[in-house]
């Protein structure tokens, strides 16, 4: 039978503790086949006595079934190192994810950080949610958005998990934890679903024309060519001579970047997500006339900073500056970009990818086929796309409408 009191409790009303003493529990698990002496597991630090006797419930159920294993006596933060280096370790799991786990953990740790990781409890991991989801004051950066606490829970559910199977907590507090639930209202005209941002055909071009004349020739280069071919800033940002293929007017997507560190010196070359996204495109004679020229301009630079620059892949848009010859990480891009909109008054918001959206946009707008547009931006299905894709031939689909009903005005129907 569970054994449970509160230790420490100084009030005279014992039932309406203030003094914030916590209930212990004492686990009965038989007797030891050697010594003959009664098995007692220990337990404290629960807020409730419900909680205290779930727990020791439970540690009774696991040793009689042989599932039992000891709590290990470790932060939340040491805890978490240890399932990252895990994690980290098993195959098939990109830089981009582990960043994604890391992050979760960082904002796990600003409520968990010395806290024992056997002694979380299911009402102070769900304290943490509620928490995560309410805004704060001034300095509190909780408020998260409703993906930002999917993305923390999901981590969390694969860390206790684990921890149960290496015994670092006896209970997953993640288990009975609920999501708060996101308070939307509909309103009237509101798509249902938010529609990406991109920029109309004009938009575009009077982008374009800013950049033309106040950006550099790379930027130019740079901006137009997503625009044009529709590929990720991570895959232009790694393009080389030899995937430039202009006999052909046609461009090879085999390779994709990673700079989680903003070190241009530990970059990773990576090979795209899925056989879909490595693919040869065609482009037009425009686009390969400007990455000719600026190929002829990146060698330029080569011959001037030959004893330093990095000469292994002959990037198109490599860096000419502090770190010459690597790949330029997209958060340069990202600044450039911002700027040059501000210049042409158009939305800040936008950002590279959205040079992917606007291609997708214009493709469906000139009547490219839904099926034909995934496999040019290397993907086998993406809702994003297909979201996009409705939104413009929305008009299209109208207009048959029309015609069709026009078509049937000059017929009798009656026989």
């Amino acid at each position: 039978m569970p054994y449970v009191r509160k230790r420490g409790c100084k009030c005279e009303n014992k039932k309406k503790c203030k003094c914030g003493a916590t209930w212990s529990f004492t686990a009965n698990c038989g007797t030891d086949p050697v010594t003959g002496e009664r098995i007692q597991i220990p337990g404290s630090g629960y807020k409730t006595r419900q909680e205290a006797w779930d727990a020791c419930v439970e540690i009774e159920l696991q040793y009689k079934k042989g599932t039992y294993v000891k709590g290990k006596k470790v932060s939340f933060r040491e805890f978490s190192e240890d399932w990252l280096k895990h994690y980290q370790s098993i195959g098939g799991v990109s830089d981009g994810t582990v960043d994604i786990r890391r992050n979760a953990i960082n904002r796990m740790l600003k409520h968990f950080d010395k806290v024992q990781v056997h002694q979380i409890t299911t009402k102070m991991y769900q304290d943490m949610l509620i928490k995560m989801k309410e805004p704060g004051g001034k300095n509190d950066e909780e408020g998260y958005a409703q993906e930002t606490l999917i993305s923390t829970h999901n981590t969390g559910q694969m860390m206790f998990e684990w921890g149960i199977i290496h015994g670092y907590t006896r209970h997953d507090p993640t288990k009975q934890s609920k999501l708060p639930r996101e308070d939307t209202q509909y309103e009237v005209g509101e798509e249902e679903e938010e529609l990406p941002k991109f920029l109309e055909k004009e938009e575009l071009a009077k982008f374009l024309k800013v950049v033309e004349e106040y950006g550099t020739f790379k930027d130019y280069v740079a901006f137009y060519t997503l625009a044009y071919t529709g590929i990720r800033i991570g895959e232009l940002s790694v393009l080389c001579e030899e995937d430039l293929f202009k006999d052909k007017l046609q461009l090879r997507i085999n390779k994709t970047v990673y700079n989680g560190k903003c070190n241009a010196k530990k970059f990773k070359l990576k090979k795209p997500k899925t056989k879909k996204s490595r693919r040869i495109i065609d482009i037009d004679e425009t686009v390969v006339m400007l990455l000719e020229k600026q190929i002829v301009k990146q060698k330029e630079i080569k011959m001037s900073m030959r004893n330093i620059y990095y000469d292994k892949h002959n990037f198109i848009f490599a860096n000419s500056e502090r770190n010459p010859g690597y790949p330029e990480h997209r958060n340069r891009f990202v600044r450039r970009m911002r700027k040059y909109l501000s210049k042409a008054k158009l939305s800040e918001e936008l950002t590279p990818h959205s040079l992917r959206h606007t291609h997708t946009s214009l493709l469906a707008e000139a009547g490219v086929s839904l099926e034909a547009i995934m496999d040019r931006l290397g993907h086998k299905d993406d809702n994003t796309t297909r979201l996009i894709y409705l939104h413009v031939t929305k008009k299209v689909r109208k207009e048959a409408s029309q015609k069709f009903a026009e078509l049937m005005r000059g017929v009798n129907l009656k026989s």
